[in-house]
């Protein structure tokens, strides 16, 4: 007789923290379907025999890690024993994760989980997410490097596709350093539900076809479903003899165990030989497939999640988000061993940047009802993640720099300005220290202290008053400390020389604007090359709106027509119109202008070129009053650089460098990525760099209806037409509607002569991050 093929139960509750209920909440829940799946286990070794077979699978880490710090020694102990006895299964990954994760709170949150399991002499091996369809190219890596060498997918397709074109495969996924994580992807998390094992009647929205609807007892239902199901694998070329399929213990999120599938699964097995159940854990299902398919493919590239866009329906939590990341990331550097910046407080950054990463963005019904006190509060609660980590990683960084010698403002003291270079690099760049003034200093030079070196200097402005602006040159890691000495009445102060806000002229760019169409043409001298985008069909940083009309369909309807392109056919499309060019401000070190335009679904809306006369630089800073609407909609900004002949193209991505639709898997998105520090066209001339501090996302491709062209596909072009997709709220269900306020987002543009592109990306980062500059008031006044 033929092997009965056999269903594999990867049995599961989809961790979604705050699509279904309060984040503490539901984090309270998972803690709790823990425990109950302990006493599951209890019972059928003692007194229910017929739950004899029942495993259970923590989908995601978070949840070991709070129910390990909520349980009695009781449950701790229990929950070891089952987890050895491969009764209960563990996932190496922490959360279902957004792409926004950087690379320092990844690595060092997954080697934390590693150590913590190491205590009671686990080691785990294979991690699990649901929902999310994708992750950085360099999350293999993350896995790898602690221990987790394979990795099932339960992908949610109604928000992307399968890589590779189909679902229910493996393959090695090989990461940027080389390593090697097995693959599987799976169907949806819901699967088994649909399949009607766990004995409820199934919502019927998961699979569509082959699956008979008719028979009204649930378990017969259930016995036609798992037939139609092997058959319709058979159908497609599915040659193993088992696969694996998640359920829930009921057809929702953040669901409980339910050891009534253990049961079904036995009555089914005593009825039939050629399909066979069986609850499994995920190391289990592995090592079967390691143990029966030797000869899978190898795939290297990113795994490009759909799920990235989420990021941007809140631009403002997103942007204090990342500045949090960027603090984190100077203490690195500074104080790797955290004893200036305080170990708890760092820490404490960490898992809320975390947590913040998580995947869901909203309460289930945040498009249908904004209006509801739930929908607002979970948002509230959402951004409380990012919040906690900006104020824990500002904590942390000014312990560091008052241990450094920074203190409050002091009239009685002169002006000591200390700067840092947290770069591993040596670097020109333009430190900008906030003062309250210059307290008796009328005219004056800025000296390296201790010298008499003056150093080039400008006083710039910001919401709160003046900013010293100086353009010093630092060593790696290097601290470097500045003073004011006034000038004699013979002394000239540096003047700022002629300025034209239509044409910008530094030592080494020329910038043109056009009144009637925008910045024509961005020129780097020194190169010979223009770094503008000849054929694009918009002006660098020129703001573009999306709006599609709101009609019989509803909120959500009319989103769901939209599917996966973003747009229809009766989108509007509106493109910043100039109103006015004038020059804001002059001197020695830059030259700023501001340009007004006009846009749909704003209020006001400009963006503040900054072009910098000491390094090939220019800064963008795109202003908004946004209006709140509730159709769905997206706000772009055009990027048309160039590198010149032979360039490619370059983003940034978690733990990885990589070239879009060149290095991903096949089948991949290749519409939008989330970015970490930015990008960059690369040549053998140089480099032409976007740094991209604020926000993550970045879209390539004509803005218009267009079929959808995936990794691997003719059409997918590593250069294209390139935007940073500032805002959207045009996801069904869970994205925050309400993008209305008042937001301002930096992008720079940096032209280096770097032909690397790690070195490009780490250009983008120092331009992100700046350097660290403060006033340290440690000399007294000298009588004047």
């Amino acid at each position: 007789m033929a092997a009965p093929f056999v269903y594999y139960f990867i049995h599961n509750s989809h961790t979604d923290i705050g699509y279904t209920d309060y984040q503490e909440k539901v984090e309270k829940y998972h803690i709790y379907y823990i425990k109950e799946a302990v006493e599951i286990l209890n019972a059928a070794h003692s007194s229910r025999p017929e739950w004899l077979g029942f495993k259970w699978n923590c989908e995601s880490y978070f949840c070991v890690e709070r129910f390990l710090d909520w349980a009695d020694e009781r449950y701790r102990e229990d929950f070891i024993r089952y987890v050895r006895a491969g009764e209960i299964g563990l996932s190496g990954s922490y959360l279902n994760l957004n792409e926004i994760v950087d690379k320092g709170t990844l690595f060092e949150t997954m080697a934390e989980n590693r150590r913590q399991m190491a205590k009671y002499g686990v080691q785990m091996r294979s991690a699990l997410t649901c929902d999310i369809n994708g992750y950085s190219w360099g999350f293999a890596d993350a896995l790898y490097e602690n221990g987790v060498t394979r990795l099932l997918t339960a992908i949610h397709a109604h928000h992307g596709y399968h890589p590779l074109g189909k679902r229910q495969q493996a393959f090695w996924w090989q990461s940027p350093k080389g390593n090697k994580v097995l693959v599987w992807i799976g169907e949806h998390y819901h699967l088994g539900n649909e399949l009607g094992i766990a004995r409820q009647p199934s919502f019927e929205y998961i699979i569509r076809d082959g699956l008979d609807r008719s028979e009204p007892d649930l378990f017969v239902r259930a016995e036609k479903r798992l037939e139609n199901y092997k058959n319709k694998l058979r159908a497609e070329g599915y040659n193993y003899d088992f696969v694996p399929v998640n359920v829930s213990g009921m057809m929702t999120d953040n669901g409980s165990p339910n050891a009534s599938i253990a049961d079904f699964c036995r009555i089914y097995n005593e009825k039939h030989d050629d399909i066979k159940l069986k609850m499994a854990t995920l190391d289990e299902f592995f090592d079967l497939l390691e143990e029966t398919d030797g000869n899978l493919p190898t795939y290297s590239g990113d795994f490009t999640d759909w799920w990235a866009d989420g990021a941007g329906s809140t631009p403002a939590d997103v942007q204090h988000y990342r500045e949090a990341v960027r603090k984190l990331d100077v203490l690195r550097v500074l104080d790797p061993e955290k004893t200036l910046c305080g170990r708890e407080l760092f820490e404490s950054a960490r898992r809320d940047l975390m947590t913040y990463a998580e995947h869901t963005w909203g309460f289930c019904a945040s498009v249908s009802s904004p209006c509801d006190p739930l929908v607002n509060g979970l948002d509230k609660r959402k951004s409380l993640y990012a919040c906690r980590a900006h104020e824990a990683a500002s904590r942390a960084l000014d312990n560091y720099t008052f241990a450094m010698g920074e203190t409050p403002v002091s009239f009685q003291n002169d002006y000591i300005f200390t700067v840092i270079n947290p770069s591993s690099r040596r670097r020109r760049d333009v430190a900008q220290i906030p003062t309250k003034g210059f307290f008796g200093h009328d005219r004056f030079r800025v000296v390296r202290a201790g010298t008499d070196e003056s150093v080039p200097y400008q006083i710039g402005s910001y919401a709160r008053g003046p900013v010293l602006m100086l353009d010093v040159t630092l060593d790696p890691k290097e601290i470097a400390h500045y003073e004011l000495k006034e000038l004699s009445k013979d002394e000239i102060p540096p003047e700022a020389g002629e300025a034209d806000a239509a044409s910008i002229d530094t030592p080494a760019l020329r910038v043109t604007i056009d009144e009637q169409k925008g910045i024509a043409s961005i020129y780097d001298k020194n190169k010979g090359l223009e770094l503008t985008r000849k054929d694009a069909p918009y002006p660098p940083f020129t703001p573009i709106y999306e709006v599609t009309p709101m009609n019989a369909r509803g909120p959500v309807g009319t989103r769901g027509a939209m599917g996966r392109s973003r747009r229809c056919g009766d989108t509007v499309k509106s493109v910043g119109k100039i109103k006015d060019v004038r020059l804001i401000e002059n001197g020695a070190l830059f030259t700023r202008v501001e340009i007004g335009y006009e846009l749909d679904g704003t209020e006001f809306c400009s963006v503040i070129l900054t072009v910098y006369k000491c390094i090939p630089r220019v800064d963008a800073d795109l202003k908004l009053h946004k209006k709140s609407v509730w159709e769905p909609e997206n706000l772009y900004l055009s990027l048309p650089f160039t590198a010149g002949d032979g360039e490619e193209f370059f983003i940034e991505k978690t733990a990885a460098v990589l070239r879009p639709r060149v290095d991903q898997i096949p089948g991949t998105c290749t519409d939008f990525f989330a970015v970490q520090s930015g990008m960059a066209f690369v040549s053998g001339k140089g480099s032409t760099v976007i740094s991209t501090p604020d926000t993550p996302l970045v879209t390539m491709g004509k803005l218009e209806v267009r079929p959808i062209v995936l990794a691997g596909e003719p059409g997918a072009e590593n250069i294209d037409e390139v935007y940073a997709w500032v805002m959207n709220n045009f996801w069904e269900t869970n994205f925050k509607v309400d993008l209305g306020g008042f937001y301002q987002f930096r992008y720079s543009l940096v032209s280096t002569n770097e032909t690397d592109p790690h070195d490009a990306i780490e250009s983008a980062k120092e331009a992100g991050q700046g350097l660290i500059g403060f006033p340290s008031f440690t000399r007294p006044k000298s009588g004047r």
